[in-house]
């Protein structure tokens, strides 16, 4: 499974999953660092956590990057916590 943040839509930021040729975004976290951390808390992988909350629409990951959407794999609320 792969995760990737873009930007726009209703909340700011949305979750991309793609698992083979499927792409959705993901119900419920609008970041990769939130659902890291829902995976820590609960004790298992982000991919269980991205399926547990299922899918909120299908996604076109070719259209959202060439639309400029694609935002940084990972951020940090605080940027002085991260270094890409």
């Amino acid at each position: 499974m792969r995760l990737m943040q873009v930007g726009g839509g209703k909340t700011g930021r949305q979750v991309v999953a793609t698992e083979g040729r499927r792409s959705w975004f993901i119900a419920r976290y609008r970041t990769v660092y939130d659902i890291a951390r829902a995976a820590i808390r609960q004790k298992t992988t982000m991919a269980a956590v991205v399926k547990k909350v299922g899918a909120k629409g299908e996604a076109d990951p070719k259209a959202l990057l060439a639309a400029g959407r694609v935002l940084a794999p990972i951020d940090h609320p605080d940027p002085a916590h991260l270094l890409v």
